[in-house]
């Protein structure tokens, strides 16, 4: 807290906690007191000596059982919490005052019981004469000992209402982000300088995020990241910190928190890395608003390279949120012409969306590089509205590299979008004198890969797709969690997914859906069949042939929502006569068929020999996937939906409630209650 002057008072978090916990228990204790006090007007609390006696013995025993419990029961929830969360728990326990006020609360009205039983005598015998009870001499002590008694029992409701808020991730958080100031922070800077053991006030909270992370828990591993974002905006709105401490506390902070990520980049954890992405955006553009270069700087890279971590690690979607992130950041860059070593406002953000992009063209990941391609345009826009020159060369020169290393692989999807944002760009600055070379420079690019995209031949074309549905309870193997209305909106979310990826591929003309009743999926046609599923699918492939239709067909699974866009051009683009996609258990999941004459088709069983077999004496290949080959039938099928899903299959089981278990090492699934 600051006072005039920018003096400081300096009251340690666990101090104040104690203030009010004194403060309530005071309070509760005046009220009991002053109970007694107004009750003892009336001159009704006469007791005998003897059921006196009793009654304080009796009082004193059940308050030493209650301590007992109460004791045992604490360490019973530190045991739990421990083991939710962090060994680290036990030192928040340890500091929290609930425990210790009521073990002291207790103390004083046990021994204040046991000096009056023990000094506790008969009254005057003249005066019990003459009201036929006697009463002791010590009779104010007796209902004084009774009150305590009282208010010992009601002290027990804050203590048990605290412990059981502790052992929620929110209040936790709050407790030990408590303790994290500027100068915590800065006395850790300076010991990890000087190689002391002292650790960081942080460290609690993100050996427990690591640990939820680990545990796939990401309620909890969500409020401790924002318990740290919080403060770090805090920290940085702060005008009584100067620029060089806000520096080494943010790059202190980020460097903790791009771990955090890293971390959960490796165990696949898409949300808690988002969560972590939407943190350093914040960060990012409170440090734009700041005017803090530096910071901002470092917000960037540490957004750029948990983006590079993830398209790594094949997480797509993570690296398009890192390249929204950075064009956010980089849109108040261009408001604020916030110069960072030098470049003009927007420059680094589309830097690091650009070495994105590059390894979005090289893994050709068709929804990343839209992104990607989509932000520098937008970045670009806004420099070209705020008339930055430096930032718009470096938006045209960035979509450039993209497109030109989207060519490199032949990327068709990539070079499309990265022309597209071209043209945006193009247009912005037409007619714009002061921006004459460089819609001439956007203009050339455009051009360039415009031509590529007319002369180049796309693979992928006139060919079509077959997905064999049953919607009628379906996925009967998953009844033992899910009810039949679940399995069959399941199955329609699976499907969905399955013709969404073919129909953004580009590759088909048409796409078909073998179902034995009306299905509404969009760019998919629905065929009746009441035939069983060989049946129908060589009635299919012979239809195709008396036809004459002789289009490469490819017939796939609708239980395998893993599959990618990428999955289905590598299955297509080759020059086989049939490419097999085994599942798993010996089944197969797709099947590309180049001329739908020459073969036919017989699931059930061990399918994916029958196929290689019934293949022999034309040119196959088998094409491994863990996407293709992951169908969902079984209860422990489920993880990989929520682990590796992107669609509307992962959505609809968070939307029922299931969720990710770690037991004894293995992850399930569990439904949330």
């Amino acid at each position: 807290m600051y006072l005039g002057f920018n003096m400081e008072i300096k009251l340690r978090p666990y101090t104040s906690i104690w203030a009010r916990r004194l403060a309530l228990y005071f309070g509760l204790y005046v009220v009991i007191i002053s109970s007694h006090i107004y009750f003892s007007r009336f001159d009704i609390w006469h007791t005998d000596v003897d059921s006196a006696r009793y009654m304080l013995s009796s009082l004193i025993q059940s308050e030493a059982a209650i301590v007992a419990l109460v004791v045992t029961l604490s360490l019973v929830a530190v045991q739990l919490a421990a083991s939710s969360y962090s060994t680290r728990i036990v030192d928040v326990f340890i500091k929290t005052p609930d425990l210790w006020i009521l073990i002291l609360i207790y103390g004083i009205a046990m021994f204040y019981g046991l000096i009056v039983l023990k000094f506790i005598e008969k009254a005057d015998p003249q005066k019990c004469a003459e009201i036929y009870v006697c009463h002791s001499n010590l009779e104010p002590h007796i209902t004084l000992s009774y009150f305590l008694g009282v208010f010992v029992f009601v002290a027990l409701v804050p203590y048990i209402w605290n412990t059981v808020r502790l052992l929620k991730p929110a209040p936790l958080f709050d407790r030990l982000t408590e303790e994290i100031t500027n100068k915590s922070i800065l006395d850790t800077i300076h010991n990890e300088q000087i190689k002391t053991d002292k650790e960081s006030t942080l460290q609690p909270i993100l050996d427990i995020v690591n640990g939820s992370i680990m545990k796939y828990d990401y309620g909890t591993a969500k409020y401790g990241l924002k318990a740290i974002g919080n403060k770090a905006n805090d920290i940085l709105k702060n005008r009584d910190i100067d620029k060089k401490e806000k520096k080494e506390i943010s790059e202190h902070i980020f460097s903790h928190i791009v771990s955090v990520g890293q971390l959960a980049i490796s165990k696949d954890n898409e949300r808690s890395t988002s969560e972590i992405i939407a943190i350093l955006c914040s960060n990012g553009i409170i440090s734009v608003e700041q005017e803090l270069e530096e910071i901002a700087f470092k917000a960037i890279k540490s957004i750029r390279l948990l983006g590079v971590d993830a398209l790594n690690n094949k997480l797509e979607f993570l690296a398009a949120d890192a390249c929204s992130s950075l064009r956010k950041v980089g849109e108040k860059s261009v408001e604020k012409d916030l110069k960072i070593l030098t470049k003009q406002g927007g420059w680094w953000e589309i830097s690091s969306i650009k070495d994105i992009g590059m390894i979005s063209a090289k893994y050709e990941l068709e929804y990343s590089i839209m992104v990607v391609a989509n932000s520098i345009d937008l970045i670009g826009s806004a420099a070209v509205k705020h008339r930055l020159k430096g930032t718009i060369q470096m938006a045209i020169d960035s979509l450039e590299a993209v497109g030109m290393e989207a060519a490199k692989y032949k990327f068709i999807g990539g070079i499309r979008n990265v022309s597209a944002s071209l043209g945006c760009m193009k247009d912005e600055m037409f007619g714009k004198e002061e921006f004459k070379n460089e819609e001439q420079k956007a203009g050339f690019v455009f051009d360039h890969f415009q031509s590529f995209l007319l002369e180049y031949p796309v693979f992928c074309r006139n060919m079509r797709a077959v997905i064999p549905f049953k919607k009628s309870n379906a996925k009967s193997r998953l009844s033992s969690l899910l009810s039949k209305t679940e399995r069959e909106e399941l199955a329609m979310a699976m499907l969905n997914d399955v013709a969404g990826t073919l129909v953004s591929s580009g590759c088909f003309d048409v796409i078909d859906i073998l179902s034995t009743s009306m299905i509404d999926v969009e760019g998919a046609n629905t065929v009746l069949t009441e035939m069983g599923l060989n049946e129908a699918l060589n009635e299919y492939l012979g239809k195709m042939s008396s036809h004459n239709i002789n289009e490469p067909v490819l017939i796939i699974m609708a239980d395998i929502p893993l599959v990618s866009q990428k999955n289905i051009k590598d299955m297509v683009s080759t020059n086989a006569d049939i490419v097999i996609a085994p599942g798993r258990m010996g089944g197969t999941n797709a099947i590309f068929i180049r001329n739908p004459s020459s073969f036919h088709v017989d699931y059930y069983g061990a399918s994916f020999l029958k196929h290689r077999e019934i293949a022999h004496g034309l040119h196959s290949e088998i094409f491994d996937s863990f996407n293709i080959s992951t169908d969902i039938d079984e209860v422990s099928d489920l993880t990989e939906v929520l682990l590796h899903g992107k669609g509307q299959s992962r959505e609809y089981l968070e939307k029922i409630g299931l969720n990710i278990s770690a037991n004894g090492g293995r992850v399930g699934v569990k439904r949330l209650t």
